[in-house]
């Protein structure tokens, strides 16, 4: 019998490093990303995508498989100044009281903590910080004790590699891709059947995932929540006992769409 309560819960959009999806796109981003982060000669990494796209579950899958070997710092909400981030850098490998360094200081006591450790430091939504913060990371990566992978939207994280301030500079630029359209049916199928929820996975057919895959553009975190939202159409219409919804066809997949706004009526 199909489970659709516990089929939704496959497409919940949440950071679990256990159900990684190995894409293409994903594959290449996370080899480059490894190289990047293994290089000693590079000590900051832009990895720019699309929102939706993947961007902060690839980071969370890279720090948890390689913790064993790095010391990794996730910064996931905005700093507002350099001062705040050396001390939040400073508080993750001390318990020390930062109220008596001035910002010289502090900058040297960081950079001196951090040069004797191996490690990353990743900065999500980079790109909402003040270009003047981010002209001072990159100072600060070039002094070889600090390195940073900063994790961007597409378009704003172009337009600031455009300035001056990293125009010209050593860095590494990743970018992250959408999914093909082989690899929607390959990630839905192989979500359901991994999970014993083959019997639903069987009404996901080429032609509903070529479907999905056209609305969503390819957008990983859009097909998760518009196979989710089928998924509770589907239950709705078992629990109600309505017949012509009982089974995934064309008018289920536009309702879908359009309650999450993928399309307009």
């Amino acid at each position: 019998m199909r489970n659709y309560v516990e089929a939704k819960k496959l497409f919940e959009d949440r950071l679990d490093a256990s159900v990684y999806f190995d894409s293409i796109s994903a594959e290449i981003t996370r080899k480059k990303l490894t190289d990047s982060i293994n290089d000693a000669q590079n000590n900051i990494t832009f990895l720019l995508g699309k929102s939706g796209q993947g961007k902060s579950f690839l980071i969370n899958y890279i720090r948890v498989t390689l913790s064993s070997e790095l010391f990794f710092v996730l910064i996931s909400h905005p700093v507002s100044s350099e001062h705040e981030l050396l001390t939040l850098l400073y508080k993750k490998l001390s318990n020390s009281d930062t109220s008596n360094y001035d910002l010289s200081d502090l900058r040297d006591t960081v950079l001196d903590l951090y040069d004797s450790k191996k490690h990353i430091i990743f900065i999500d939504e980079a790109q909402i910080l003040d270009i003047e913060l981010l002209e001072r990371i990159r100072i600060l990566s070039d002094s070889k004790s600090l390195r940073f992978v900063l994790v961007m939207h597409e378009d704003e994280g172009e337009a600031i590699l455009l300035k001056p301030h990293f125009k010209t500079r050593r860095k590494r630029t990743i970018h992250l891709h959408n999914l093909h359209v082989n690899e929607v049916e390959r990630y839905i199928q192989q979500t359901f059947i991994a999970n014993g929820q083959g019997d639903v996975g069987s009404m996901f057919t080429s032609k509903y995932t070529e479907q999905i895959s056209k609305l969503c553009g390819g957008n990983f975190r859009y097909i998760k929540r518009l196979v989710y939202t089928i998924l509770e159409l589907l239950e709705y219409a078992k629990e109600e006992g309505i017949v012509r919804y009982q089974n995934l066809n064309s008018c289920i997949l536009i309702m879908a769409a359009l309650d999450i706004g993928l399309i307009d009526e």
